[in-house]
């Protein structure tokens, strides 16, 4: 595993091989401080998922999923399909979507007026 350290002198990153609280950095002989990384991933419970009617348990397994779907439903139309997932947000944009809520039936017509 690599280490990694900052010189606050000097600006130099520092990787080593070993884990300290500081080295001294070999440039200007100042004592280099760790730099603490980490990476953050959304966590997803395993869930059925109604769009791609099967478990995912993560936001690729998702993917996964949508990308098979739309290649079946691709094979059985003779149609290309291609799924993608959209936020909360683009869902309810309903002009970017190019959805009439007007049409359809009087439930339409209500969940349209309460999300606007």
């Amino acid at each position: 595993m690599i280490y990694h350290y900052n010189c606050p002198s000097c600006q130099r990153l520092i990787a080593v091989e070993h884990t300290a609280d500081a080295v001294v950095c070999e440039r200007c002989q100042s004592t280099a401080g760790r730099v603490w990384g980490f990476h953050v991933s959304s966590s997803m419970k395993e869930h059925f998922n109604h769009a791609v009617r099967d478990y995912v348990s993560n936001q690729r397994d998702f993917e996964d999923k949508l990308k098979m779907a739309a290649e079946k439903n691709s094979i059985a139309t003779g149609i290309d399909h291609e799924y993608v997932p959209l936020t909360p947000a683009e869902m309810m944009d309903h002009e970017h979507l190019k959805v009439d809520v007007g049409a359809g039936n009087e439930h339409t017509k209500r969940v349209a007026e309460r999300t606007r």
